[in-house]
């Protein structure tokens, strides 16, 4: 294989956390949407906001290859129809666009030759069957002046849903080849997400793959530690108040998290508006794969409430979570008056039920209200919970070291399925330096006795991916099994 790179979109903050993974982002309006708009519960995907015929994202990959496999999911929330161009793939030689794959807001697949807007070269108008459904394609270019085709499987089929041959897919300069992507949207009236992005290209040929998904694994444990946690040693996640909602003593609030760290839970703060007198409890339960509340993992109280404020609870035990882990935040309060702090968000549940029996395991919850005004704070048992982030939190958790050779290695996440086959495995870490030295960094994965690392580099002051591809496990030199992915450790290491 001689190019490999794949996103999932679950590590990023906002879109500017692509700059040093991919090589360029343009522009301030894409965001990044997450799980109600994600092609798996808990992740996200990428939706650009603004429109343009320039790539908002490239990649270059300095490899001058005939033959390109995308693999992509893609959803379109809004009603198919119209001719607007969505979605785009660009395949770039240099600064010059080749030949364009893109998704159409009518929910046809077109091939341009150029960028979009060109001459179109095929077209699949059924390639999107219907709004609002995650649809998974493989789409494969061959750029060439005379025998130039594209072909693309749906949903995993092991044959061609439309191919297209004999095609000018060479519509910028006179090479047979492509070294670059870009991906962008040229649609003025709506969206279209992208998830689990994945591109392979070589000179002569590329396999088909199928359907497939990007699982993220995160750190769950240390293996070997020489780094240290940053001071803090906690964070929290919280949704802040903007709107009020009446109290009654039968019934309960909620609001759900996805827990984006690893460690414990040890306080839950609740936010009460004017008039809140009375006693409060607070509880946490996990969460069934529906979204229901299960079991009870913890409750805190009573306590007096205060008239207008923050209520904080101590959990004792803490509450060990994994990041990713959907849980419940509810509380009650004994009286009919005053009002809660809530989110003006439809994310949030009530329940009615009675505080002398709140809480209550496998909660009935009735969802679309606003959310409970509240925070949850987590603190780090060890190295792992500060770097096991759900996205990226810069310096809110770390770890450091400035002694050349310095190493951590963490246990991950097992898999949760067993897959039928492993693509590759990416490692990523998320590095910047703090002083003014110069300091050389990289990322290393551990397969057995085995330890490969990335290309040392050397830090910014600003924050930066460094990464690495293995297609085989670097132990046996053959391709990946699930007990092998399961068993490789990651880690970050200082090389000078």
């Amino acid at each position: 294989m001689a190019y490999f790179f794949g996103d999932s979109f679950d590590l990023y903050t906002n879109i500017t956390d692509c700059m040093s993974y991919w090589d360029a982002t343009v522009g301030s309006t894409q965001t990044l949407n997450l799980s109600t708009v994600s092609r798996f519960v808990g992740g996200r995907s990428l939706v650009i906001n603004s429109w343009s015929t320039t790539p908002y994202i490239t990649k270059t990959s300095g490899v001058n290859d005939a033959v390109h496999h995308i693999s992509v999911a893609l959803y379109q929330p809004v009603t198919l129809g119209g001719g607007g161009t969505g979605m785009f793939f660009t395949f770039y030689d240099g600064a010059t666009a080749q030949c364009t794959v893109c998704f159409r807001q009518d929910g046809a697949l077109v091939l341009y030759s150029g960028g979009v807007g060109g001459t179109i070269l095929a077209t699949w108008p059924a390639a999107l069957p219907a709004q609002s459904i995650w649809y998974q394609y493989e789409i494969e270019v061959i750029i060439n002046n005379t025998t130039g085709s594209i072909a693309v499987r749906r949903n995993g089929n092991t044959t061609n849903d439309f191919a297209a041959t004999a095609l000018n897919t060479r519509g910028g300069t006179a090479n047979n080849y492509a070294n670059k992507i870009g991906v962008g949207t040229n649609w003025s009236s709506g969206n279209q997400n992208i998830d689990d992005f994945l591109w392979r290209s070589d000179a002569s040929s590329v396999s088909w793959i199928g359907d497939i998904r990007c699982y993220v694994r995160r750190p769950i444990s240390d293996a070997a530690i020489t780094w240290t946690p940053s001071g803090a040693h906690s964070v929290s996640q919280t949704y802040a108040g903007g709107s009020t909602e009446a109290i009654y003593n039968t019934q309960a609030r909620f609001a759900p998290y996805f827990v984006n760290y690893s460690g414990e839970i040890d306080f839950v703060r609740v936010a009460t508006a004017s008039g809140a007198s009375g006693n409060i409890k607070c509880a946490i339960w996990a969460s069934d794969l529906t979204g229901s509340p299960t079991t009870v993992l913890g409750v805190s109280g009573p306590q007096a409430v205060v008239v207008a404020g923050t209520n904080s609870f101590t959990f004792s035990p803490p509450i060990p979570v994994v990041a990713g882990q959907k849980i419940w935040v509810g509380a009650i309060i004994d009286t009919t008056a005053g009002n809660w702090s809530t989110l003006f968000s439809s994310g949030g549940a009530i329940a009615n039920v009675a505080y002398a029996v709140f809480p209550q395991p496998n909660q009935i919850v009735t969802t679309g209200y606003y959310l409970l005004g509240s925070s949850i704070s987590f603190s780090f048992s060890g190295n792992w919970g500060a770097v096991a982030d759900q996205q990226q939190d810069a310096l809110a958790s770390y770890v450091y070291s400035s002694t050349p050779t310095q190493a951590d290695f963490y246990t991950l996440t097992e898999i949760p399925i067993v897959p039928t086959a492993i693509i590759g495995v990416t490692t990523r870490g998320f590095m910047q330096k703090s002083d003014a030295g110069t300091r050389n960094a990289a990322v290393q994965l551990k397969s057995s006795s085995t330890t490969v690392q990335s290309t040392p580099t050397a830090l910014n002051t600003t924050w930066q991916w460094f990464y690495r591809n293995d297609l085989v496990d670097p132990a046996t030199g053959t391709t990946w099994s699930p007990s092998g992915v399961d068993a490789a450790q990651i880690g970050p290491i200082v090389t000078a």
